[in-house]
């Protein structure tokens, strides 16, 4: 007589045939067959629930976790990506905002109201959503300053001081200005000076300015000086960049901006003639920019400019307007970026579902396995394979529908948790219910769920008793993806992949990434799996041969039952491999996401600040910002392009010529960026280099090399873009791969050679030009004084700094990017599902094969072991489980961990970031150490459970209870 794990026969089954022994069989109710059908599979569904409640809460939770993996893949990636759109409209910072220049000459009243009234009519109809303010302004053309107080100019020298007439709307421009005397100006014939010319020329309010045209001065424009004043805040956004003080002018002499009521300018273009710019600034509320609406805003500016550049439809009859505006460009961007975001997000939380689907079918088997016995006996005795499968299919639906149900708010719940994590407290949005997204996805992984629930109970459905002995005792058959030899395929693929991606970097014609190389990392994990599964009972029945030849009755007998029936065991080793190895790979894979960051922002920036002059700087201006507090150490550099003949023609070569004595204490470099150390280089190109410039020795990277044919020590010729007259003799020194701001690889080469040889040899050439150092690198003590040193260099207009790059403000950018944040968020869910999982199915699965063997370990009692020794031999069994999984999952996470660089490349492909040094594999310690920690306690909660539940066992009570 065959009974259930609890002692308790099955119910009898309507249409299910005679009834079991012990039961009386009840008149089958009159109701039709379809409906008594269905109130049997109500009745076997009931009694499975009973009888395993605990296995399908295993189940559930599996289920719970695809879910709420794949449902919070979208929210994630939403999220981030509003985030992300936040921190570019930040970043662009002026450039967000729309500038509107149209020329008006001369100033008149027609015709500034003709165009101020197409620019508000242009802008209704196209950006006014995104821009609800804006600013007006008009801006004269350079007016020579004839009288300013006292002070008289000689109007027939060369290079006289100028004056440049501004009108605001004072009324909002006056929070923003801070007036050291008198008032702003009202009235025609009122002016308001600086504080920089009131000091120049002594000026103050009552004093009178004397201005008159370019050419002849004839007539002239007198005002009164009411006010003096300056910006509270030079730098704030409303001023859009324009600075208020004296600018040289095209003949070198300061031009001073003067501030003039409208009706001024309005006389000055009746009187004198004078004309200029009406300009509008209409500026940006970053928070009616979402996502939804990013390419409606995009769309919207770029007509805007379109419109208001036509020259069929001019502006209010202005030609030549200027548009200025980073802002479609920006949201442009944004838009590839975001399409592109989506894909590693699933990629890497398909690698996670799939371990989570292992884990689904590992515990639908167990809970088929726990009723196998019973099921088999209804199924000899007439119940229908497809009515036993339907019940299966009932509790996983109701399964799969309560994951769905909940699923989704928790993933909202988890979504916002882990990205305030990774972007800061307070980063994420209020909360909100999930979207259709997310439902979408959560009802894709709940029916993937259910059907990989089903499968995995075909096979209980279709065993008799007889079917189920046999198969108890020894599994008849390898199954089907064995047979067919998939998981060699499988691993032929994936050995293919990396070769490919060897030879080409896995990356396109275009220079795209690969796609499918993303997939690399998961399909190598789920061929080594299948591989193990086929290798265990190999190695299975060599340790049994070996234990054979040794001492130690459990040993034997545990190795002996791993090797007869392995089937019962794979399912364990596989999800400590497939747990190990997805996390070991994630670990490495958000440790070498980390360390590219910082390794392209150091690259990037060359060192912790990099300060770029514009052309034609003052000769000092190096100098004073090497002087700058804060700084620890600087150097000077120059950048620029050299010509490199190549057959007929030339080819552009970047170069950079640096100082030795001091470059290696500010550069951001990296070892492996040649085969000999920065220092001991810098030395040997100053001690080959001649100081006349006649020759220079230098660092090429392989693409130069390849492009002159050159070997170390030949000499090759180039000429500097600016100074075609001057010919280089360049001794081709050592050879790197990289150099901090050069890009490695690309079609140009690069050279590095020593400044001062290079400054004379230009010099020779141009003995009263001197070579003006057009780059300064420094070093900072912390991210405050880089602050501060930047913002120091930006504000003195005398330094001519063309753009600043600071690396530690680069990291941040490139750790807040959102898809950064969104991969370390999804690999951050991998991890903890792995440990999750690696948890409950060890100690599920270790309960449950303990359980399952309870008149073996029963008969073993019986027969004189002891129970200490049937302790061993269970602790055995599954620690060579746990050492093969742990083992097979260590060497498989390793090898998926090289197949992290498509994920890397395309990282920087999807945000717009490509370049910069090599890609480097890179794992911390810490977190790895801590996993595999988690991993070690996780084997023994479930070799704990084992032991505890053999310590209860009762031989006399397991025999009688489980008699056949």
């Amino acid at each position: 007589m065959i009974t259930s794990q609890r002692g308790q026969r099955p119910p009898a089954v309507p249409g299910a045939g005679a009834p079991v022994a012990g039961h009386v069989a009840l008149p089958a109710p009159r109701t039709s067959a379809r409906r008594g059908s269905f109130a049997g599979l109500l009745t076997l569904a009931r009694w499975r629930l009973r009888e395993g409640w605990r296995s399908l809460l295993a189940l559930g939770l599996g289920v719970l976790a695809a879910v709420v993996i794949f449902a919070a893949v979208p929210l994630v990636s939403g999220q981030t990506a509003a985030l992300g759109l936040q921190g570019v409209l930040a970043d662009a910072d002026l450039g967000r905002d729309i500038q509107l220049s149209a020329p008006v000459s001369p100033f008149s009243t027609a015709s500034l109201s003709s165009v101020d009234s197409g620019v508000r009519q242009l802008a209704s109809g196209t950006i006014a959503p995104y821009t609800p303010t804006q600013s007006a302004s008009l801006i004269s053309d350079p007016l020579l300053l004839a009288q300013a107080g006292s002070h008289r100019f000689d109007l027939s020298a060369g290079g006289a001081t100028a004056a440049q007439l501004l009108s605001y709307d004072y009324a909002q421009t006056a929070a923003h200005m801070r007036l050291t005397a008198g008032r702003v100006p009202t009235h025609a014939g009122e002016a308001l000076v600086t504080t920089e010319m009131a000091g120049d020329f002594g000026l103050q309010p009552g004093s009178t300015l004397t201005l008159t045209p370019y050419g002849g001065h004839t007539h002239q424009l007198t005002l009164r000086v009411v006010g003096v004043w300056t910006p509270r805040n030079p730098d704030e956004r409303f001023w859009m960049g324009r600075g208020f003080l004296a600018a040289p002018g095209a003949s070198g002499a300061p031009t001073y901006p003067v501030l003039a009521a409208r009706s001024t300018l309005l006389a000055a273009g009746a009187s004198l003639g004078v004309g200029g710019s009406d300009n509008w600034t209409f500026y940006l509320a970053p928070d009616r920019v979402t996502v939804a609406n990013s390419s409606d805003a995009a769309q919207r500016v770029a007509t805007f400019r379109a419109r208001a550049q036509d020259s069929q439809t001019a502006l209010g009859g202005a030609q030549g307007v200027e548009v200025t505006t980073t802002l479609d460009d920006l949201l442009g961007g944004f838009a590839s970026q975001r399409d592109a975001i989506l894909l590693p997000l699933y990629v890497v939380a398909a690698q996670v579902l799939g371990l989570i689907l292992f884990y689904v079918v590992s515990m639908a088997g167990m809970l088929a396995d726990r009723q196998g016995a019973a099921l088999a006996v209804m199924k000899s005795r007439g119940t229908a394979r497809g009515q036993i499968l339907a019940t299966y299919a009932l509790q996983g639906l109701v399964v799969s529908l309560v994951a769905v149900a909940l699923g989704p708010w928790l993933a909202v719940a988890l979504a916002h948790w882990l990205v305030g994590i990774l972007m800061g407290t307070g980063a994420t949005s209020a909360w909100a219910p999930p979207p259709l997204e997310a439902l979408l996805a959560a009802a894709a992984a709940g029916v993937l769920g259910l059907g990989v629930m089903v499968l995995a109970t075909l096979a209980a459905a279709r065993r008799d008793i007889l079917a189920f002995r046999r198969e108890s005792a020894r599994p008849s058959r390898p199954p089907l993806w064995q047979r067919l030899y998939l998981d060699v395929l499988l691993a032929l693929m994936c050995a293919a992949g990396y070769y490919e991606l060897g030879q080409g970097g896995g990356v396109t014609a275009t220079g795209a990434p690969d796609v499918l190389l993303l997939l690399a990392p998961g399909l190598l994990l789920l061929a080594g799996a299948l591989l193990v599964a086929r290798a265990f009972p190999w190695a299975a029945r060599f340790a049994s041969t070996l234990a054979a030849r040794g001492r130690g009755a459990p040993a034997l007998l545990a190795l002996t039952q791993i090797a007869r029936t392995p089937s019962r065991y794979i399912r364990l080793a596989l999800l400590v491999t497939l747990a190990v190895g997805l996390g070991l790979f994630t670990l490495t894979f958000s440790s070498s996401i980390d360390q590219r960051l910082a390794d392209r922002a150091a690259y990037t920036a060359g060192s912790d600040l990099r300060v770029t002059l514009s052309s034609g700087a003052d000769p000092r201006a190096p100098g004073r910002l090497a002087a700058l507090p804060g700084i620890v150490h600087s150097t000077q550099v120059s950048r620029d392009t050299v010509a490199l003949p190549v057959g007929e023609g030339t080819h552009p070569v970047q170069l950079l010529a640096v100082d030795p004595a001091t470059f290696a204490r500010v550069a951001a470099w990296r070892d492996d960026y040649a085969s000999t150390p920065l220092p001991s280089l810098l030395t040997t190109m100053s001690t080959h280099s001649d100081a006349s410039g006649a020759t220079l020795w230098a660092l090429v990277d392989t693409t130069f090399l390849e492009r002159t044919h050159a070997r170390l020590g030949d000499t090759v010729q180039v000429t500097p873009t600016d100074n075609p007259g001057v010919t280089l003799r360049v001794v081709v020194g050592a050879e790197v791969s990289a150099f901090p701001t050069l890009e490695p690889g690309s079609d140009t080469g690069f050279l590095v050679i020593a400044l001062a040889p290079y400054q004379a040899a230009l010099g020779a050439n141009n003995p009263g030009a001197p070579l003006v150092a057009n780059e300064v690198w420094m070093t900072s003590a912390d991210a405050t004084a880089s602050l501060g040193i930047a913002h120091r260099a930006r504000s003195d207009a005398t330094l001519d700094v063309a753009s600043i790059y600071d690396a530690r403000a680069l990291l941040r950018s490139g750790q807040h990017n959102p898809l950064t944040v969104g991969l370390r968020g999804m690999l951050l869910l991998g991890v903890a599902v792995s440990l999750g999982l690696a948890l409950i199915g060890t100690v599920v699965a270790s309960a449950f094969g303990a359980r399952q063997r309870t008149v073996q370990f029963a008969t073993l009692r019986a027969l004189g072991a002891s129970a200490r020794q049937v302790s061993q031999l269970l602790l055995t069994e599954q620690g060579v489980v746990y050492v093969i999984g742990l083992l097979a999952g260590t060497a498989l996470g390793a090898l998926a961990s090289i197949a992290t660089e498509p994920l890397l490349a395309y990282a920087d492909f999807a945000s717009g970031t490509q370049g910069g040094p090599p890609y480097v594999l890179s794992a911390a310690p810490g977190p790895l150490v801590i996993f595999y920690l988690a991993v070690l306690v996780a084997a023994a909660t479930s070799l704990l459970v084992s032991a505890g539940y053999l310590r209860r066992l009762r031989p006399a009570n397991a025999l009688r209870h489980n008699e056949d």
